[in-house]
């Protein structure tokens, strides 16, 4: 190829740009969102019901050189149910539902859902995201703080697709995306 032929970095960069479509290119640590897979797992699999109650004082501190903290935690929620943990958002009630679930069926889960895998949107420069690559990568601080959706990243399009399947009775559906009219 002649060096007037060749595609600068920076021009490439640019075109990269200009393509670049962050609901399937981008990852990021989706957090709070996260809690609603963490939530429906648990019940999913009747490791944790509506009816059960967890204890926030603010901290979780059981993890040898680790302190997790709820957003809250100047002010703990104390008791809460289920719906309350939920509508709290609250970190320490997550970690209380993934240990009742255990390490390896929130993997499953986090795999069934579809995270650290590529959609099938069909759509050029998909990320597949990113979560622990086996079991062995999964500590308890590790456990803890994915159940809150901290160390690990997803696309947006990954967890459109996981929040529908809690909505709509399990299926995950593969996005499409259908063109009426090319103007």
């Amino acid at each position: 190829m002649k060096k007037d032929q060749e595609i600068s970095e920076k021009s490439k960069e640019a075109l990269n740009q200009m393509w670049r479509n962050g609901c399937i290119n981008d990852t990021y640590e989706p957090g709070s969102v996260f809690k609603l897979i963490t939530a429906s797992s648990s019940l999913e699999e009747k490791t944790d019901t509506l009816d059960s109650t967890f204890f926030c004082n603010g901290f979780i501190r059981d993890i040898p050189g680790v302190t997790l903290r709820c957003f809250n935690w100047q002010n703990p929620h104390g008791k809460e149910t289920f719906t309350e943990a939920l509508d709290n958002s609250c970190n320490p009630a997550f970690v209380q539902m993934v240990r009742h679930l255990g390490k390896e069926k929130f993997y499953r889960y986090i795999n069934g859902f579809g995270f650290g895998n590529k959609t099938g949107i069909n759509l050029p420069g998909e990320s597949n995201g990113k979560i622990p690559k086996s079991l062995s990568d999964i500590g308890a601080a590790e456990l803890a703080t994915m159940s809150y959706g901290h160390g690990i990243s997803v696309t947006p399009i990954q967890m459109i697709m996981a929040a529908n399947a809690v909505v709509n009775g399990g299926d995950l559906l593969e996005p499409q995306i259908n063109v009426k009219k090319v103007e």
